[in-house]
């Protein structure tokens, strides 16, 4: 039997959520934000560095694949334990130049 949702609790249990755990949000954007990752100069392993142990933590199973010396790929999944809807998330680890 399938489950009505309302969006409105929905965004109330997000909003909740993510205010709960707002200062270590904060910290870790903060984090990444330092780190340098100028695309050509200090490229992206070291935002790879910390990415790689947060997402281990959060249960993600990941593959990282060196493409070039300094310039990690990561693919993190997460499996869930029901059938349904996917989502992906594609993103870069390096800045435009200073």
């Amino acid at each position: 039997m399938s489950k009505i949702v309302n969006q409105d609790s929905i965004n109330e249990v997000i909003k909740s959520r993510v205010q709960e755990k707002e200062n270590k949000i904060v910290a870790f954007t903060q984090e990444l934000v330092r780190t340098k990752s100028v695309n050509g100069q200090d490229m992206e392993a070291g935002v790879a560095n910390i990415l790689i142990p947060k997402l281990k933590n959060l249960g993600f199973s990941l593959e990282v694949v060196e493409v070039m010396e300094g310039r990690p790929n990561i693919v993190a999944t997460f499996k869930g334990s029901k059938p349904g809807p996917r989502f992906l998330c594609y993103s870069h680890m390096d800045t435009v130049h200073e």
